[in-house]
């Protein structure tokens, strides 16, 4: 199986980023693909800080996972929330920059961000 990967920088920090609507990768595998995809492996990757792998969402434009490149889940830094959102939109997840709310899971599931656009 070939996986898109695509590199963000957000002032600084680059991350590796993955649109899991195409591979519905549950947060398990995407630990175990974590350490293969931020760090460099045979110069197949380049070294990143960390996975962020964008979902479909009813209730939110689109959620985020974060894990480190050790694949624990990592809290998620401002930087990795500017790729998460320039990725949402350059493929689809929201249009005509009206993103409402997304989601990015935190340590625990239960502990999340909420960030809404300002009006």
């Amino acid at each position: 199986m070939k996986l898109k990967v695509t590199y963000m920088s957000g002032a600084g920090n680059l991350f590796s980023i993955i649109d899991n609507r195409n591979y519905n990768f549950g947060e398990k595998l995407l630990s175990l693909l974590s350490p293969i995809l931020c760090n460099p492996v045979q110069n197949n990757t380049i070294q990143s800080e960390g996975l962020l792998a964008l979902n479909g969402s009813k209730e939110y434009d689109f959620e985020t996972l974060f894990f480190n490149p050790d694949g624990s889940h990592g809290m998620m830094c401002g930087n990795g929330g500017r790729c998460a959102v320039n990725f949402a939109l350059l493929n689809n997840f929201y249009y005509d920059n009206n993103l409402k709310n997304f989601k990015i899971n935190k340590i625990k599931k239960k502990k999340m961000i909420l960030m809404k656009k300002k009006k």
